[in-house]
């Protein structure tokens, strides 16, 4: 039947009261069954398995996909199946509610592969399983208690529209009205399209075959299709029929230039969008193909080792944007996310509207169904507090951020929800930039202040506005509220239980405990090197910053300077030991490498081929490694004496003026003296990027591309608002860059508003182009030039199969896809994690 809906001018003139009379009096099926103990299974299982896809697609690219109407289509498929044995089908409210539980869980992903991520990077320290599921489960919960009250304001009063709510509702009345044929075919085609790309990811998985192949079956080796679009080419290479393709003198390899074949990403491409998409793949090809080799052309990027001249530099993706590009990339993101929210007045207009004395009604008359005001009143402050408790005893936010971040809570999440009633899109990552910037400027030495209160007020928030996305349907549909709510609650536990121990289980199968304390001990040798260049650096800037002062004031600032460069040529030789020992690692592994390398070749013929060649790889897998660290600890601790010799010299200079009663030159060479230590110890100082290599490793399936911009937004807060900002951030080509695009992304996100989005460009996705690795890039430019190429052939043709297959179930075959890819792409990575190791 034709869902009912209230005309503009009823919206505009009615009250609250009588608009609530008349959802009661038209839409609202008191009878029906809707929170059952099969939607709630249902929805249970279902969220299990979305979060689990959402999980790994947001790992791969930073992008978290709605699941609502997938949820909606497979519940549906569920139980017509069921049906057809013997059980009652599912009415449909029941199917609404298995929806809102399942869209609660799959949503449940977004902090993992962003801001806990970003923190565990940054701290070098893991969260406990227990410790994750209830600060995730705490905050999900005050999003619930602070959606309600707001509820009732942008969806019984105001009626606005939610898009992807509203078509979760459409798609759920054309599924039980005589026109379900129409989504027995979409579930049809979903189904399909997970079958196929399941099938292919398994073929194309190389833990899946070696398991089978080698471990059960005794081959010497596994055949399964190669992941590399690009084998084929290197092949000829090999042969010595074509050459190497290079830019700049570097094997395009080592920019990580290769093509894959990653089924996951071809659907989230479909889904995106082709301006999205083509806007990702620009992105990707100005950093890698365009900037970088340019970069590395002037020396502003050298190679993490070897050399170009001897043909065999060593990059990666990694090392080229933590080492240059990341900043330009993160850059135009927060510019563009923050232009879009703030150029949309009527978003913050409307969000604070309801807080200025509007009327209400004189009478509740759905109270006995709605979830009561009272509980977010009373839960609010209680779970709030809370939330502020634990921030404080695990992650070390101070009690005034914690409760202050619960308030800004409210704030942001007004605005969220308007931006999620509007568009349907909620501005989590334009949103996480205030607390972040907020809490790094009051708490600049501490960053998990701003990652914390980041990821809190985005947890919140997020969760708020989803839950409102997934009431929409509800309401149209006429649902019970109080019973939305507990389903909603439902699909939280069932998101924390899938999602935390699957987020161990992918991301730190590889942790060892004894390196990880040997990577912190590393750095923690350096920070206390440099820990007194640091302290005589701001005793300089300090002094000079009085002004004018007298000479023997100069004279104990040259000496507090001497004492800088002094201990930073200590920190620069800590450093150099460090290469030293990274060297005997190497040589240490080249000898493990060469000596299981050997044992392979003896026992290629026996039952042991496949250990022995796993042995081997490791071992040249260790051997690269620590090769690559012992490079980077030289060149660090050459560059960091350079540096101090240039502090030495400065000084001298300064005495030599102060000598001759030449104040401004001292005070010049002073500063000078400063800064060349600042930058000695800059160089010095080994980061501990230990979570970080293993959870994102070089050439991994997984970048973690939010939780790139999150480590990267707080590294620039600190550089800001830091004591040592000055020197502590990056090298001027850099920030260049960042001043560039951040003009560019200024100027093209205004260009998309005034354009009402006909503008081709998208900024934050020429941004994410960056970050995110180039093969998903190009996968997901291919996924949406493919939909968007049959969206022209048959966008007119609408009775043919064509339209109805690849624009009327566009969105089902898309979701299709990624669901069957990840889920088999996550048994690939755990089947490695557990049963190869």
């Amino acid at each position: 039947m034709a869902i009912k809906n209230l005309t503009d001018e009823q919206v505009r003139t009615w009250t609250i009261e009588q608009k609530d009379r008349w959802w009661l009096e038209n839409v609202w099926r008191g009878d029906m069954p809707q929170l059952t103990l099969r939607s709630a299974f249902t929805g249970f299982m279902l969220g299990g398995i979305l979060s689990a896809t959402n999980l790994y697609v947001g790992a791969r690219t930073g992008w978290t996909l709605g699941v609502g109407i997938t949820s909606v289509i497979l519940a549906f498929a569920m139980f017509r199946i069921m049906s057809r044995l013997g059980a009652k089908d599912m009415t449909i409210l029941e199917n609404n509610c298995s929806q809102s539980i399942a869209t609660a869980a799959g949503y449940m992903t977004g902090p993992l592969i962003s801001g806990i991520a970003a923190y565990m990077w940054v701290t070098n320290q893991s969260i406990p399983w227990w410790q994750l599921m209830g600060f995730m489960v705490v905050l999900s919960f005050l999003g619930v208690l602070v959606a309600f009250p707001m509820k009732r304001r942008f969806i019984n009063d105001e009626q606005q529209p939610f898009p992807e709510g509203r078509a979760a509702g459409v798609v759920l009345d054309t599924l039980y009205t005589s026109s379900a044929a129409v989504g027995v075919f979409k579930a049809k085609a979903l189904a399909w399209a997970a079958g196929v790309a399941g099938v292919v990811t398994f073929l194309a998985g190389e833990n899946y075959q070696k398991l089978i192949q080698e471990r059960w079956l005794g081959f010497k080796q596994n055949i399964h299709i190669p992941h590399n679009l690009d084998a084929w080419y290197y092949w000829m290479v090999g042969k010595g029929w074509v050459p190497v393709p290079k830019l700049a003198g570097v094997d395009v390899r080592q920019l990580a230039l290769t093509p894959g074949m990653d089924l996951a990403m071809f659907g989230a491409g479909g889904l995106m969008g082709i301006r999205s998409a083509t806007s990702l793949l620009i992105g990707m090809a100005l950093n890698f193909i365009i900037i970088v080799p340019i970069m590395i052309h002037y020396g502003e990027l050298a190679p993490a080792s070897g050399s170009i001249e001897a043909g065999d530099a060593k990059f990666g993706r990694a090392y080229i944007l933590n080492n240059w590009a990341l900043w330009w990339g993160i850059a135009m993101m927060v510019v563009a996310s923050m232009t879009a929210l703030f150029a949309k007045p009527e978003v913050l207009v409307r969000a604070f509207r309801g807080l200025l004395g509007k009327k209400r009604a004189a009478e509740d008359v759905l109270k006995h169904i709605e979830l009561p005001l009272s509980w977010s009143a009373i839960g609010v402050p209680i779970v709030g507090v809370c939330g502020a408790w634990m921030a404080h005893e695990w992650f070390g936010v101070s009690w005034i951020f914690g409760l202050t971040a619960i308030a800004m809570v409210i704030a942001l999440t007004l605005i969220a929800a308007s931006s999620t009633a509007l568009t349907g899109t909620t501005p989590t990552g334009s949103l996480s930039k205030i607390p972040q910037f907020t809490y790094g400027a009051l708490d600049p030495g501490h960053a998990p202040t701003n990652l914390m209160t980041g990821v809190m007020c985005v947890e919140v928030a997020s969760n708020a506005s989803n839950l409102l996305m997934d009431i929409k349907p509800g309401y149209m549909l006429g649902a019970k509220p109080r019973q939305q709510a507990m389903g909603h609650t439902i699909g939280i536990i069932a998101g924390a239980l899938a999602s935390v121990p699957l987020f161990f289980g992918l991301f730190m199968s590889d942790f060892d405990a004894g390196k990880a304390e040997e990577a912190r001990n590393r750095s923690a040798l350096t920070e206390t090197a440099t820990a007194p260049v640091r302290e005589s650096v701001r005793e300089v800037r300090v002094g000079l910053a009085q002004g004018d002062v007298p000479v023997n004031t100069l004279e104990r600032l040259i000496d507090e300077a001497d004492k800088a460069a002094a201990a930073a040529i200590l920190s620069a030789g800590v450093r150099a030991e460090l290469a030293t020992q990274a060297e005997a690692r190497a040589e240490a592994a080249q000898t493990a490498r060469d000596a299981a390398s050997a044992a392979f070749e003896a026992g290629q013929d026996s039952k042991d081929a496949g250990r022995l060649r796993g042995q081997a790889e490791l071992a040249a897998a260790a051997f690269i490694a620590a090769k690559a660290e012992a490079t980077q600890d030289r060149r660090a601790a050459t560059t960091a004496h350079a540096e101090a010799e240039k502090a030495r010299a400065a000084v001298e200079a300064a005495r030599a003026s102060l000598a001759n009663r030449e104040i401004a030159a001292a005070r010049e060479a002073i500063s000078n003296a400063a800064t060349h230590a600042r930058a000695a110890a800059t160089h010095a100082q080994k980061e501990n990027l230990y979570y970080q290599t293993v959870m994102a490793p070089e050439g991994g399936s997984f970048s973690f591309p939010s939780a790139v911009q999150w480590k990267g937004v707080s590294q620039l807060v600190t550089s800001i608002f830091g004591e040592e900002s000055d020197q502590s951030l990056m090298k001027p080509s850099i920030v260049w860059s960042m001043i560039i695009a951040s003009l560019v992304a200024l100027v093209f996100e205004v260009l998309r508003i005034v354009t009402k989005g006909k503008f081709p460009l998208v900024p934050l996705a020429i941004g994410l182009g960056v970050v995110v690795p180039p093969e998903s890039s190009m996968a997901m430019f291919a996924g949406a030039a493919f939909f968007w190429i049959m969206h022209r052939v048959y966008h007119a043709r609408k009775e043919s199969t064509g339209h109805r297959l690849w624009i009327d179930t566009h969105e089902p075959i898309c979701a299709g896809i990624i669901a069957g890819a990840a889920i088999l792409g996550i048994g690939d990575a755990l089947i490695k994690a557990f049963l190869l190791k």
